[in-house]
């Protein structure tokens, strides 16, 4: 711990890492005890640092990025449609939130299916032939882009449920 410019600040490593962090400008026995959560939350594994827990949207550009190389034109077509929905309602949230919370995911497939149920209302059919794979196929590439964060440490689950069900 150590005080610059009436700031107080831990840095310290842990298991390789460093982790450096202000408390502000407090006195140093309350800089002395956010030391100590500090401390004791990196230990839990409660801390991540951004780079550890990035936010949805640039972990899905770098998704799409890699998975450009593999995919064929037409599959990258539809992973860029897929991702401007998603991003259009996760937008900025940290991927440690979305974790196996299912009031968001199912927050968004209805959000998605009344959406795509308007438009296809829109194009004359009736609601017998509303179909919804579009949502199956935007959460398969959210499922993707989670299995790949999880093999590289930034993710621990997959947000549930990941299927949608009419």
């Amino acid at each position: 711990m150590y005080v610059r410019n009436c700031r107080w600040y831990s840095d310290f490593w842990y298991k390789g890492e460093r982790y450096t962090l202000s408390h502000g400008p407090v006195n140093k026995t309350i800089a002395k005890e956010k030391d100590r959560k500090f401390r004791a939350d990196v230990a839990a594994g409660i801390y991540k640092k951004e780079k550890d827990d990035p936010p949805f949207d640039k972990a899905l550009d770098e998704h799409l990025k890699k998975s450009k190389t593999e995919n064929t034109e037409s599959s990258d077509n539809r992973n860029l449609l897929s991702a401007r929905h998603l991003k259009a309602f996760f937008g900025k949230k940290s991927i440690s939130k979305m974790q196996n919370n299912e009031v968001l995911m199912r927050r968004y497939m209805n959000q998605r299916k009344a959406a795509i149920a308007e438009k296809q209302l829109k194009q004359g059919r009736n609601n017998s032939e509303l179909t919804y794979t579009s949502i199956n196929r935007e959460l398969a590439l959210m499922r993707a882009m989670f299995n790949v964060l999880i093999r590289a440490g930034k993710a621990q689950k997959k947000p549930r449920p990941t299927r949608h069900t009419i």
